[in-house]
């Protein structure tokens, strides 16, 4: 894992050290092992910047990287790479074939040679997770690529003159004199859906490369993004019965398990007390021949219906793992949330506080690479309640849009825009509707089965979210999150599995069925899932009035005052369930204080 960052002034205007390494220091928590800096003057300037965390050849790959071993001055392309290949060596033995030759055993190296034998088409040879920052010198032309699932975060901002500014965090953007400036239609769907879809960030001006995508942007200021993967879902009818086909997808996730466990460095994993991370944990135990070390966090005080702690504390010592429970208090929640969004950048998907505090004890415990159990939900259809009901909508795609449209408006409904946003902001966002953002997310999938149709929405935004929240809530505290449910291995599988397989009442039958053979009866129960209590009415009722009534948050002017007021004291008095709002809330005003009005972040 790394923090990467580049400047590219098409005037020549030259860039500054001091900015590139500006921006690495924002992000330093990224790379504590090392950083690394290049300026190529001239017209156009250029310069790049990798603070690096070493996880595979800890001695070699030092970026950023030429395909010149001479100056910098003489180089043909140069890389700034953040994330892991995990098909690097196969791929090097491939473009040695070809007559590339190899100075370091890094996977950076592989991507730089790997780019120049195949120009853009570089990507679809890739298979791991990754951010890639290329600058080609012969092409004069700066070239992004981002992972199929986006695992690995890259943003990118160009100013009036011309100036191009990636980086791995916003805040390494900002570092480099980039405006902090909200962005109206993101602030508005963000509190309809509690995520941004697409490319928007809650800052005006800065863009998310897409998942799945690569991307060129060159002097005259044309940018041509082509995207090389996506999922895609085609059943395939088989021969093999629920068994066969169960023993089949257990031995690709183990075979993904096992190489993505792959490490110089400690290795831990995330335990819940359900299915998906306890069968990563199971398999990462078996592929060490070290005990793993396993996390789980609870609430305290305990919420019944929500705590996993003894079903994971029963499988942590099946398979003979360390295991450290984390424990959330409502103090803890609240006080954290600062720190927690300083490192998210910007609000997304629901509370996390809970990533930022098992990864920071994690890091205490000198673990350095975290398995986590992301994906599975989206591939194998792990939310019945949402996913059974999509095919009572098979022959009406308007009608699916419609219906999944308000499954996922998880905040402020349409018809309540007038009486919650303020006026400058719904006028800036004036075309703003969730249902067009949903039907564009869903259109490659819009003759899909419904059911196949849900899983992509989710894979697409609720994923992508949750993939950025882990990637920087670990990374926050020097570590590397790996995903093997999103692994080629288990990812191509599942794209050919039937609507079936992804069924059942508790969902995902066919992963359901396969952990059968290596898990627990009592792993196997329906999704519990991880939201906090609502503590909110009681325990954290002051502190939450303290926030959002104040009269900074009130008269900030983004938000209607009496809108504020008014889900703080139905949800606090008991007359209705504002939860999520709240916490949409909390999250968007601590933004506000630490990102538009410059407040200092806790330690």
């Amino acid at each position: 894992m790394c923090g990467v960052a580049g400047i590219i002034d098409w005037s020549g205007r030259p860039v500054e050290v001091e900015t590139v390494r500006a921006m690495l220091h924002a992000q330093a928590h990224r790379g504590p092992d090392g950083v690394g800096m290049g300026i190529l003057p001239g017209r156009p300037s250029v310069g790049l910047g990798v603070c690096r965390l070493a996880i595979v050849d800890r001695d070699g790959g030092e970026q950023p990287m030429s395909d010149s071993a001479g100056e910098y001055r003489a180089l043909r392309t140069w890389i700034a790479f953040n994330g892991e290949v995990y098909n690097y060596r196969e791929l090097r033995a491939e473009l040695r074939s070809l007559g590339h030759d190899f100075r370091t055993d890094s996977d950076t190296e592989v991507v730089l040679q790997a780019y120049a034998a195949w120009g853009l088409d570089f990507a679809a040879r890739l298979e791991g997770m990754f951010a890639v920052i290329i600058w080609d010198a012969v092409l004069k032309r700066l070239v992004l690529a981002r992972d199929q699932f986006g695992i690995k975060p890259l943003y990118w901002s160009q100013d009036m003159l011309g100036r191009v500014y990636v980086a791995s965090e916003i805040k390494a953007l900002l570092a480099a004199g980039v405006t902090a400036r909200p962005d109206p239609t993101s602030v508005v769907e963000y509190f309809t859906l509690q995520n941004m879809l697409g490319t928007r960030t809650m800052f005006s001006g800065v863009q998310l490369v897409a998942p799945g995508h690569v991307g060129v942007i060159d002097a005259y200021g044309c940018q041509e993004w082509r995207q090389y993967a996506d999922l895609r879902f085609a059943p395939v009818e088989r021969s093999e019965g629920l068994d066969e086909q169960a023993e089949c997808l257990l031995a690709r996730l183990y075979a993904a398990v096992e190489r993505q466990s792959r490490s110089e460095r400690r290795v831990g994993a995330f335990l819940s007390g359900g299915l998906d991370s306890p069968l990563i944990a199971r398999f990462a135990s078996r592929a060490h021949a070290t005990p793993l070390t396993c996390y789980t966090a609870s609430y305290d005080p305990p919420e019944l219906a929500l705590d996993e702690t003894e079903a994971a504390t029963r499988l942590a010592g099946t398979i003979g793992a360390e295991h450290h429970l984390v424990r959330i208090t409502p103090e803890m929640l609240l006080a954290r949330l600062p720190a927690t969004i300083w490192h998210l950048d910007e609000p997304r998907v629901g509370p996390s506080v809970q990533n930022d505090l098992v990864a920071q004890a994690a890091a205490q415990d000198g673990v350095t690479v975290m398995l986590s159990g992301a994906g599975a939900d989206e591939l194998f259809g792990g939310y019945p309640w949402r996913h059974n009901p999509a095919s009572r909508h098979a022959g009406n795609h308007a009608a699916f849009v419609r219906w999944y449209t308000e499954r996922w408006t998880r905040g402020v409904k349409p018809a309540e825009y007038g009486r919650f946003f303020a006026g400058d902001v719904l006028k800036a966002a004036h075309d703003y509707d969730p249902r067009r953002a949903v039907s564009n997310v869903l259109e490659p999938a819009r003759d899909w089965h419904p059911l196949h149709r849900a899983l992509y929405f989710d894979a697409q935004t609720f994923l992508a979210g949750l993939l950025i929240v882990e990637d920087k809530l670990t990374a926050a505290h020097g570590l590397e999150t790996r995903v093997p449910y999103l692994d080629p291995l288990v990812t191509s599988y599942a794209e050919t599995l039937t609507p079936w397989m992804a069924g059942g009442q508790d969902g995902k039958r066919l992963l359901r069925h396969a952990a059968r053979a290596v898990l627990p009866p009592r792993n196997l129960v329906g999704k519990t899932g991880f939201v906090p209590p609502d503590w909110w009415r009681v325990h954290l009722a002051g502190a939450v009035r303290e926030l959002l009534l104040s009269s900074r948050t009130l008269e900030r002017g983004l938000l209607q005052p009496e809108a504020i007021t008014r889900v703080v004291r139905e949800h606090q008095d008991g007359l209705s369930s504002h939860a999520r709002l709240l916490w949409s809330l909390l999250s968007f005003e601590t933004w506000c204080r630490l990102y538009l009005d410059g407040d200092v972040v806790p330690s």
